[in-house]
């Protein structure tokens, strides 16, 4: 007894639809395989996005070292300013107080009133 030769396992899996079938499906897996790829790259642990955000912030802490690095510098340089001359030292003390320096002449500039009659 002979089957349908259309039925049998074989005939089935070279079948034009059925090639066509894997063909796509290969495709699909090869797309699929693809993008992860592309996000692992992106996207993973170190990737480019990672790598770019740590650009940046190595940008802004670079920016915030040399403006500190330019405060200390002028901070040095007043304190060896301080450290050869006391009148320096009493200058400064009386601009943090708000007080007279030696030597200074003050005067003292009220408002006006306001006049009741206008």
């Amino acid at each position: 007894m002979v089957s349908n030769p259309h039925k049998t396992f074989a005939n089935w899996f070279d079948s034009p639809l059925t090639a066509y079938i894997r063909k796509r499906f290969r495709i699909i897996i090869a797309i699929c395989l693809f993008v992860l790829l592309i996000f692992a790259f992106l996207f993973a642990g170190n990737g480019i996005v990672h790598s770019i955000k740590l650009q940046h912030q190595i940008g802004i802490l670079e920016s915030q070292n040399d403006s500190l690095r330019a405060i200390n510098e002028w901070r040095r340089q007043k304190l060896e300013l301080l450290k050869k001359d006391d009148s320096r030292i009493i200058e400064e003390e009386a601009r943090r107080h708000n007080m007279k320096y030696p030597g200074e002449t003050i005067f003292l500039i009220n408002p006006p009133e306001d006049d009741p009659d206008e």
